[in-house]
């Protein structure tokens, strides 16, 4: 049995993420990548090529949502400060 809300949700979360980042490029220029653009770049380099792959509770993945958050987890690191107390 499939979970569709749980499909839901990771679109909702993909099309927030995306909204964000066309909003930015706009901010930038005027010549920025559409959310398509976005979506076929994250499909390129984070799809899954081997086949359907099955989390622990059988819905499948297409998108490797851990090796995106590998790539992009140096953004989160913490930064080198001046601790006071």
């Amino acid at each position: 049995m499939q979970k569709p809300r749980e499909q839901v949700a990771d679109a909702e979360a993909l099309l927030d993420i995306t909204n964000s980042l066309v909003a930015s490029v706009k901010a930038h220029g005027h010549d920025g990548i559409t959310p398509s653009d976005f979506v076929n770049g994250l499909l390129r380099d984070f799809g899954r090529q081997d086949g359907p792959s099955t989390s622990a509770d059988g819905s499948r993945n297409l998108i490797a949502w851990k090796d995106i958050g590998v790539a992009v987890s140096h953004i989160f690191s913490s930064c080198p400060g001046c601790c006071t107390m």
